[in-house]
């Protein structure tokens, strides 16, 4: 015997004397399964002195755009039976609430099934659902409608029991023979278990003669299960069975039905009907660890997803926790959807948690967000990077670092290049770019604008060379540079400077990666707490600089995570990265899986976003798919909804994805190491209140971290083109000191 969950009632009993659920069904609910919940009320346990068969009731109410049922049960039962549907019925959920809202209709009509022995059509329960639903179509303000079924008694019957009759009784009429069709019908009826049942419709109206013409239709829709031996009759619509079907009382039963019948006429959403108000796509509940009552989590440092959709979760919150969000966030959702919005609510609550943020994205709407609800405890630890400011430039050096990270630097430039321009550089400029990147990097003051002047100017590159001492590496190679005649070498160097000058000769891109020691380090976001913004608004900048710039950034943010492991694991705070259109930008020379395995040992959470499957190539998709072990999907396009269903598993189908509404995500988090099953919610919408003016915050970040542009420009003049005395010095050797 199945086990079920004891559900307890949150409150006292309604006037009608019952405790109340609301039902909410799976999307794939077949007539089958209906039939296969209710069979077990056959043997509901007998209660009181007495011994009476409890009664239930089955309510369907409806109000215009929206269908609602509902559940009443004895109280003396209320802790067992609401317990047994659910265990019957995979995926259904029974929400105790304390008074249903069951508005008092103006008139009701009585169903009776004449005569009660004779069998209905059960194979129209998906017609009936589906009348049942045009009738909600058609309510407006103010109108509303309910069929109640209320389930009595039940018991196994071997003969068909005969309709009471007075001129029978009084011998006055002989008793009709049973015919061997009535024993057939019968026993066909009889297979299922049966119960007394009494049903009604009730409806209301602010329009004259409108509730009856409401009744009217209800009971056209339910008489579906008219069949040829038995039928589902009306009595006048009257104010008189108003006040039964609100207490849900009645002097008789109306008729007799079996389960298959009783499971036809209920107007549950079987086979897929589109009921106004229920849920179309599939329906797993969130875990309940995640949950959070919505007013406890207001503007709080919880990482919120959004509002559960589930019927027993609508009133909670759905949290991403800190220990989830260290195996990482991959979000799918496509331009409009609300992507933007999602990442923002996540970045503040990690904003209001204290931890260290880096946010990268290309359009500017999401940094322009963020920085609006910054506290004012946090204004401090904002640092903004554009590349389209003017004056003061926060600026990056990809160059910089330890010297013995020298070649590890310079390799990682040169896989990034090889990444964005592959098809363009060669050997002969791979070979290029790698001696001039290692020479920067061990140079006290190299930056990626120094390349063309390092090709093109001997001064500069003498001077250069003669600060660093490798007569393995450097020195052959330059050697070898300046041996050739001015044409040769500008064949050799003309890719490179092809693609270096396109975006170093942008005055705002110069100064962005032109700085030799910038006032901030990408390695201050895992000593302290700060929230760095990266706007690569690519209006400005372009595509292929912003993808760059991007990438560089990235790039940057991956060495400074690696040295972060020095530090003893107890001292490293949680910090999170979230990279939008993450496809542009992350090109790193590491296996994505080492990458998100390498992060999460470090402690850094990464939310990686982008709008559709297509974009990621195959290494960064599969990478995606195994390593990130939350995951959020919006509504995407017809040829993303089948992978994006596999991904997320759980039954999931492209369908159910094409059904999500305006805001509303499949959400999948892990959950003490276990991926939980694919649940729905609808994300939140932004608070209006700013708690900080973006302006100010920029221009506190630019004073606090940047450099004057032109004083910029003026130094790397300078350095480039001032008279030195080292012309004469040996490439890539220090000179011998005199004994």
């Amino acid at each position: 015997m199945k086990q079920h969950t004891t559900i307890k009632r949150r409150g006292p009993p309604d006037q009608s004397g019952l405790a109340w659920f609301e039902l909410h069904f799976p999307n794939d609910l077949t007539p089958a399964e209906v039939v296969k919940a209710l069979q077990p009320l056959a043997y509901r346990p007998l209660v009181g002195w007495f011994k009476d068969t409890p009664a239930v009731a089955f309510e369907l109410r409806a109000l215009p755009g929206s269908v609602r049922y509902w559940f009443g049960v004895d109280p003396r039962v209320s802790s067992e039976l609401p317990g047994q549907l659910q265990a019957q019925l995979p995926g259904l959920a029974v929400v105790p609430v304390d008074t249903p809202p069951r508005p008092i209709p103006q008139l009701a009509a009585t169903l009776h099934v004449q005569p009660p022995t004779q069998p209905l059509r059960p194979e129209m329960t998906s017609g009936i659902t589906a009348g049942l639903a045009e009738v909600v179509k058609t309510l407006t303000k103010g109108e509303s409608f309910a069929v109640q079924w209320v389930v009595g008694p039940a018991q196994a019957r071997h003969r068909r029991p005969e309709a009471f009759s007075v001129t029978r009784a009084l011998g006055l009429v002989a008793v009709a023979k049973e015919t061997t069709e009535d024993k057939r019908l019968w026993k066909h009826k009889a297979s299922e278990p049966l119960f007394h049942v009494r049903g009604r419709i009730g409806a209301r109206s602010p329009v004259a003669g409108r509730a009856r013409a409401i009744v009217r239709t209800v009971s056209e829709a339910l008489q579906l299960a008219s069949s040829p031996y038995a039928d589902v009759r009306v009595s006048r619509p009257s104010t008189r069975s108003v006040h039964q079907l609100d207490l849900v009382t009645g002097a008789r039963w109306s008729g007799i039905l079996n389960a298959a019948e009783l499971a036809a006429v209920l107007g549950w959403p079987v086979d897929g009907t589109d009921v106004p108000g229920t849920t179309r796509g599939k329906e797993h509940p969130a875990p309940a660890s995640l949950l959070r009552p919505i007013e406890a989590t207001d503007h709080t440092s919880e990482r919120v997803l959004g509002a559960g959709l589930h019927g027993s979760q609508r009133d909670q919150l759905v949290t991403l926790p800190t220990d989830s969000s260290l195996h990482h966030l991959h979000v799918v959702g496509p331009t409009g959807s609300g992507k933007s919005t999602l990442l923002d609510q996540l970045v503040r609550a990690d904003i209001a948690a204290g931890r260290s943020v880096f946010v990268l994205e290309p359009r500017g709407d999401l940094v322009e967000a963020i920085l609006a609800g910054v506290p004012a405890e946090r204004r401090k630890d904002v640092v903004v990077i554009e590349p389209g400011s003017a004056n003061k430039v926060i600026g990056f050096n990809p160059l910089a670092g330890p010297i013995e990270e020298a070649e590890q630097r310079a390799d990682h430039l040169l896989h990034l290049f090889h990444e964005l321009y592959d098809r363009s550089i060669g050997p002969r400029s791979t070979d290029v770019l790698l001696h001039s990147f290692i020479a920067l990097a061990r140079s006290t003051d190299g930056t990626l604008a120094d390349v063309p002047v390092l090709l093109t100017n001997a001064a500069f590159r003498r001077r250069v060379l003669a600060t660093t001492n490798d007569p393995l590496v450097l020195a052959p190679f330059f050697s070898w540079y300046d041996g050739l005649s001015e044409a040769e070498r500008q064949q050799v160097i003309a890719p490179v400077l092809n693609k270096t000058r396109a975006f170093l000769t942008r005055t705002p891109i110069r100064r962005l990666v032109g700085q030799a020691t910038p006032r901030f380090f990408v390695d201050e976001l895992f000593q302290r707490p700060r929230i760095v913004l990266v706007n690569l608004n690519t209006g400005v900048t372009g595509d292929e600089t912003a993808d760059l710039i991007g990438a560089l950034l990235v790039t940057q943010l991956w060495q400074a995570m690696q040295r972060r492991a020095m530090v003893p694991s107890t001292h490293r705070q949680p910090a999170m990265v979230v990279i939008d259109e993450v496809q542009r930008y992350l090109r790193l020379p590491v296996d994505i899986g080492d990458m998100f395995a390498q992060a999460r040992g470090l402690g850094v959470g990464l939310t990686m976003a982008h709008q559709h499957m297509a974009q990621l190539p195959p290494k960064l998709r599969a990478g995606f798919t195994a390593n990130a072990r939350n995951r959020v999907a919006f509504r995407p396009s017809t040829e993303d909804a089948a992978p994006l269903a596999t991904v997320l598993g759980g039954g999931l189908t492209a369908n159910d994805l094409l059904l999500l509404g305006a805001h509303e995500v499949y959400a999948e988090v892990l959950v003490n190491r276990t991926p939980s099953e694919p649940f729905r919610i609808r994300t939140r919408q932004p608070e209006g209140r700013r708690l900080s003016d973006p302006a100010d915050l920029r221009n506190e970040s630019a004073a606090r971290y940047g450099v004057d542009g032109q004083a910029l420009d003026a130094a790397l003049e300078h350095r480039w083109q001032a008279h030195t005395s080292t012309l004469s010095a040996p490439i890539g050797q220090l000179p011998r000191r005199s004994a």
